[in-house]
């Protein structure tokens, strides 16, 4: 199931929410869990990606092309 995040207009607060796609296709009737406004903006976050052979990823690098 998608995570969307959102922030709310009036306080900042950055939040999280589980919906299917076919659910947020409907309309999704979110409130700041912070101060309960309904002013509310989904954020597009940029995806996570790990780079074959980058320190975090634990991966030497001398493979043949697969996944480490």
């Amino acid at each position: 199931m998608p995570t969307y995040e959102f922030v709310c207009k009036y306080c900042g607060n950055r939040f999280e929410t589980f919906a299917t796609i076919s659910q947020k296709e409907k309309g999704l009737d979110l409130f700041c869990e912070n101060c309960g406004s309904p002013d509310v903006k989904q954020i597009i976050s940029a995806p996570m990606t790990l780079l074959r052979g980058s320190p975090s990823s634990g991966c030497s690098g001398s493979g043949s092309g697969g996944c480490c």
